[in-house]
């Protein structure tokens, strides 16, 4: 027997009135099957946005964070720039003066009455020492 014929002996053996019944019946039975389906995409769904939520919630922490660290960065390199930019300048007026930085040992030598250094090179009078 095929669906057809199967269809047939149902009405005939209960009627049109049973041939509205059973199918009253399997169409409540495939919605209570789509309404379980919908309710399980819908937990699935919630599921999702809590995970999604996360992941933002991180990603917009972690983009404060490079932020913060780029700032600093950047501050961290302007003070490397200014300490070079004052180094260059004090180095330039040390040059200007003409100071002769002279070991310890070698400023520390009795035999130095001029004030000669290692190399031969004058110190500034009264024998100071710029180390």
């Amino acid at each position: 027997m095929d669906g057809s014929e199967a269809v047939a002996a149902a009405v005939a053996q209960f009627g049109m009135a049973g041939l509205v019944a059973w199918m009253w019946l399997t169409e409540r039975r495939h919605a209570a099957e789509r309404d379980k389906q919908v309710g399980q995409l819908h937990e699935r769904i919630l599921e999702e946005r809590r995970g999604t939520e996360a992941l933002v919630s991180v990603l917009e922490r972690n983009t404060s964070a490079i932020t913060a660290l780029r700032e600093g960065q950047r501050h961290l390199g302007a003070a490397v720039e200014r300490l070079s930019v004052t180094a260059s300048q004090t180095g330039r007026a040390r040059r200007g003066e003409r100071l002769v930085r002279v070991r310890r040992g070698a400023a520390r030598g009795a035999s130095d009455p001029e004030g000669a250094g290692v190399s031969g090179e004058q110190r500034p009078a009264g024998g100071a020492v710029d180390s």
